[in-house]
């Protein structure tokens, strides 16, 4: 948590990703739909990050089972251990390149900044 404050106030609310290669990251604009979704602007929310209904509950779900195992026995690595995790994950992040690389060629609004 101090380590997402401190990039959080050295960079402000610009993307680091963006700030310094001038690209946006493949989250692009998640924050502001989960932000979007949770005001009931479900459209606006689709609209900002498609992915948004997959990439938010994955990364809850998966934050509060490592949460979970870390306060059941103090070491990480929970979620590691749930079948299909990995699958998971690793989908999640491939669905989320390949909207990045399909939002650069124009498709789903283009690059989000």
């Amino acid at each position: 948590m101090a380590g997402v404050a401190l990039v959080i106030l050295s960079f402000g609310s610009t993307c680091p990703l963006l700030l310094v290669f001038g690209i946006p990251c493949p989250t692009c604009g998640i924050t502001r739909a989960t932000r979007l979704a949770l005001h009931g602007d479900f459209a606006g929310a689709t609209h900002m990050h498609p992915l948004v209904w997959l990439a938010v509950p994955v990364a809850i779900v998966m934050a509060s089972v490592e949460l979970g195992g870390y306060m059941r026995a103090r070491t990480w690595g929970a979620s590691r251990r749930l079948p299909g995790a990995d699958l998971l994950m690793g989908g999640t992040a491939a669905l989320l390149f390949v909207l990045w690389l399909a939002r650069f060629a124009g498709f789903f609004g283009g690059p989000v900044e």
